[in-house]
């Protein structure tokens, strides 16, 4: 069953694409969250005001367990120093649930299910990202990021 489940879930994100805000800006779109899997997000660059200040066609956002090699000159590479690969990854996966995620000794995730799930990403004891998460019939439908203005919304 779990099997089925997973299989599903993995289908239902394969065909859905996100655009990605940062602010009221919409930078572009995620057309495969699958690479969520491989610890990284590729946006391409839809808004001509953000290519012009980037000077690249696409953004990679990878975390630090991510092997992808920074090869490509038309694409610009940023670290997720606030996690929300992590977060998206959880939620993705459907393993996301209310508690701590320890991810060392001075970091942690802060996971809260109200009416959506809530999160906070907490660093040497300061709140560094702090969000929210809407999960509909096993799909992600928004991840905002408050403190840190980024919003994945699926279109």
């Amino acid at each position: 069953m779990k099997i089925v489940l997973t299989l599903l879930l993995a289908v239902s994100f394969s065909f859905a694409n996100y655009s990605i805000y940062y602010g009221d800006l919409k930078l572009g779109i995620i057309q495969d969250i699958n690479t969520i899997k491989q610890n990284y997000l590729k946006i391409k660059v839809t808004s001509s005001l953000a290519k012009f200040f980037l000077g690249k066609k696409e953004v990679v956002y990878y975390n630090d367990d991510s092997t992808l090699q920074h090869t490509n000159k038309d694409t610009k590479y940023k670290r997720d120093k606030y996690h929300i690969i992590d977060v998206l990854k959880q939620s993705i996966s459907n393993q996301l649930a209310d508690g701590k995620i320890h991810i060392n000794k001075e970091k942690y995730l802060n996971i809260k299910k109200k009416k959506d799930y809530t999160f906070q990403y907490v660093s040497k004891g300061r709140v560094k990202s702090d969000g929210s998460i809407k999960i509909k019939e096993a799909q992600l439908i928004s991840l905002i990021d408050t403190k840190n203005h980024v919003k994945i919304i699926k279109n």
